[in-house]
């Protein structure tokens, strides 16, 4: 057990042998800003570019804020990702419901494969160089194309530059990495022309608050959004209600960037409910052995809940008893 006194002494030791890196890394963020600001995009006729992105690691919201803008589109758009820890190497294109049957999800990424699933007539472009990939590939089928992660891209002009804010974890304590979780420096929300805060009803009104009254010096615009369960789904895409969870035994486990989310979705409906969670990193490929393993765990259990992402990868192993994925509701709300 580590004491409160030896855990900021970690701290300190921690912060003095990495203040050259931190200096560094800062200098550089602060650099870059300075470029691009004065850099001239190139731009991409017949198309309007939405980017989509964060300053901050771990996850933000950034997928489900996607898989939103896409639902306003009916899916009529392009998307443009990078597939993170993908096995494949080469450039991916094609509608979605071509592709998310001839790949697996090692294949294409996780996050690409479950927006294909949910959008079959959406064009990707799986890329590890995606503002390449849109100068190369510039027939595309739709108007609308959105770039994930995009907030560090500068390139190629984005008509459209989002920048999701999770309202649990906004900014961290204001620092860049190797100190904090920002990935640049905060003078950089200048370049956004939209804030998107993400999960607002998993905080209070007065936090909510606090953030809008920081995002307001930028004089931006500010989108606040709700996530919500909408219902479980199993493999047999048969759907549960959770009113029919209520005194039942919950198993619930996912790899992805800011589980203290994904156990508050929990909290929020399932508040009488005693649940057991198990984490693993973001974006696990997950094993035979971890297949086994959560097997033999369903059979403790009355039901075991995970991310759709996080089920993809589990399932092509085979099925596990009552194993279920919730489907996950974005709302537009307001301060």
């Amino acid at each position: 057990m580590i004491l409160r006194g030896d855990f900021l002494f970690m701290i300190i030791v921690f912060r003095i042998l990495t203040f050259p890196f931190f200096i560094l890394y800062k200098l550089i963020t602060k650099i870059r800003f300075f470029y691009i600001k004065k850099y001239r995009p190139i731009e991409i006729k017949n198309q309007y570019i939405i980017g989509i992105g964060n300053i901050s690691l771990g996850g933000t919201g950034k997928t489900p804020s996607e898989i939103f803008l896409l639902s306003l589109l009916k899916g009529k758009a392009n998307i443009v990702l990078r597939g993170y820890k993908r096995k494949t190497n080469i450039d991916i294109l094609g509608f979605g419901k071509n592709l998310v049957n001839k790949y697996s999800v090692e294949d294409i990424g996780d996050e690409p494969y479950m927006i294909m699933k949910n959008f079959p007539d959406t064009y990707f472009i799986i890329t590890n160089q995606k503002e390449k990939a849109l100068l190369k590939y510039n027939d595309l089928p739709y108007f609308f194309t959105i770039i994930d992660d995009a907030f560090h891209k500068f390139k190629i002009k984005q008509n459209l530059k989002i920048c999701v804010i999770d309202a649990i974890n906004p900014f961290d304590n204001f620092y860049t990495i190797p100190w904090g979780r920002l990935r640049h420096d905060v003078r950089e929300l200048e370049l956004a022309d939209i804030f998107w805060i993400s999960r607002a009803n998993y905080v209070s009104n007065q936090k909510l608050h606090e953030i809008r009254d920081y995002l307001l010096k930028f004089n931006k615009k500010i989108i606040v959004t709700n996530f919500e369960i909408d219902c479980l789904v199993n493999n047999n895409s048969e759907r549960l209600d959770f009113l029919n969870l209520k005194n039942k035994r919950i198993f619930a486990f996912s790899g992805i960037g800011n589980f203290e989310s994904f156990k508050i979705n929990f909290k929020l409906i399932l508040k009488f409910n005693e649940i057991e969670f198990l984490k693993f990193r973001d974006h696990y490929n997950y094993s035979y052995k971890d297949f086994h393993m959560l097997s033999k765990i369903s059979k403790k259990f009355d039901i075991i809940i995970t991310t759709e992402k996080d089920f993809y990868k589990i399932i092509k192993y085979g099925q596990i008893e009552k194993l279920f994925y919730f489907k996950m509701n974005t709302f537009l709300t307001h301060l």
